[in-house]
């Protein structure tokens, strides 16, 4: 019998890891400021879960949110075409010094945007 409950909880350990494995990372930085998108889903899929943007500035997260947007909810893609750029961006938009975090979405559909 305790070999049974030994395969059991290998079993369950092995689908308990597995959404962390299917997880995609993507990280910008500038200066001292970091941002780090995370979600679940591999292109071409259109069903990603669990999008995060995470952003830190000298060390210290000051930003960690799930992903949500007007257009799409919560329901959004990453914005790179095809996965082959990375959807994050460190820029400094204003140019007055400071760097800006972009996030790059995707809502999908024949009546699709860029967001």
């Amino acid at each position: 019998m305790k070999r049974g409950l030994i395969v059991a909880f290998v079993l369950a350990s092995s689908f308990a890891a597995a959404p962390a494995a299917l997880a995609t990372t993507q990280t910008a930085h500038s200066g001292n400021v970091s941002a780090t998108f995370t979600f679940n889903g591999k292109f071409p899929t259109t069903n990603f879960t669990g999008e995060r943007i995470t952003i830190a500035q000298a060390g210290h997260v000051r930003y960690d949110q799930p992903v949500v947007s007007k257009v799409c909810q919560s329901d959004c893609a990453p914005g790179s075409t095809g996965g082959k750029q990375s959807s994050v961006h460190v820029v400094d938009l204003e140019h007055d010094g400071q760097p800006d975090v972009v996030l790059d979405l995707f809502s999908g559909g024949a009546h699709c945007c860029t967001i």
